[in-house]
């Protein structure tokens, strides 16, 4: 089993996050989102920070669980750290993929 720089990873999926959260969490209440967050649910509750210096990170204002991406697909997925690690590396190099082909 690798050993992976977890701080990588985050790094890796936080430069990724509004593909990830539209992965994971569908398309955003476009009413009460903005050019800085993707705001979820009716009252947009859920709000992942897509620019500025907590790009990357999430708060779900509704249970007061929030932190980085590799959380919010252990949050979202109802996973383990391990299991969302795995959908993690996954995400990335499919995105990595996509990406170094346009």
């Amino acid at each position: 089993e690798g050993r992976y720089d977890l701080k990588k990873v985050d790094k890796a999926l936080g430069d990724r996050i509004e593909e990830l959260a539209l992965h994971i969490l569908g398309e955003p209440n476009l009413g009460l989102s903005s050019g800085d967050e993707y705001r979820y649910g009716n009252k947009g509750s859920l709000c992942v920070t897509i620019a500025g210096g907590f790009r990357g990170r999430w708060y779900d204002f509704e249970t007061g669980e929030g932190g980085g991406a590799l959380k919010l697909i252990q949050n979202r997925r109802q996973s383990d750290f391990k299991s969302a690690l795995q959908y993690a590396l996954h995400f990335i190099e499919t995105t990595e993929a996509t990406r170094e082909h346009h």
